[in-house]
């Protein structure tokens, strides 16, 4: 199954701003409000959204020279992915994300969202024998419970609203039926996102 359809993509225009933290509001809009690197929808605020520098500000083994505030350098990202990615910069040279096995993509980039796929139940996989992919899969954590658990969420949350507006036209027995069920999966997920939060 599809990691997700459609490439993020900084806007060509933006304001110019002292911080980058001024940045999040417009990097949420041209981040359709999910992270660049898992695809999680911040809707559910099950984690905080931060910005992450993709060449960071610190990196290790190198010294970097692009300006905190450089807009295409900043990724919108779930703490999640934030946190794994932090400073790793694998190459040790800005000007190189990868050298083809190991080091990063920008989510940016159209060919991040062919790196990875997904199972029916949301969960990220890399490509096979692609070695690029599996060290970014392993660097990021992708394989974290937590992201299956937003995707399946967010499609449960979909269907339960075309129902809602379904019953809203009158009572019907079988739509009934299947909005009891989605609440009762969606409560199921979203203890299981507690428990792995504990």
């Amino acid at each position: 199954m599809e990691f997700y359809s459609t490439t993020h993509s900084h806007r060509d225009k933006y304001p110019v701003y002292a911080k980058y933290s001024q940045y999040k509001k417009i990097l949420r809009e041209d981040f359709n409000k999910r992270c660049g690197y898992c695809c999680d929808l911040d809707k559910y605020k099950i984690s905080y959204y931060a910005i992450d520098h993709y060449v960071p500000r610190n990196p290790e083994g190198c010294i970097s020279t692009i300006p905190d505030t450089q807009y295409e350098n900043l990724i919108y990202c779930c703490s999640y992915c934030n946190r794994a990615k932090w400073n790793k910069w694998p190459t040790f040279d800005t000007n190189i994300e990868n050298d083809g096995k190991v080091g990063f993509v920008k989510p940016t980039n159209p060919l991040y969202r062919t790196l990875f796929s997904r199972t029916a139940g949301g969960k990220i996989l890399p490509i096979k024998n692609n070695p690029l992919s599996n060290y970014i899969w392993k660097e990021l954590n992708l394989s974290l419970p937590i992201h299956a658990l937003m995707w399946r969420i967010e499609r449960l949350m979909i269907l339960e609203e075309k129902i809602s507006m379904k019953l809203q036209n009158g009572k019907d027995e079988e739509l009934e039926k299947q909005h009891y069920q989605i609440t009762k999966e969606t409560t199921k997920i979203f203890r299981d996102i507690f428990d792995t939060n504990d």
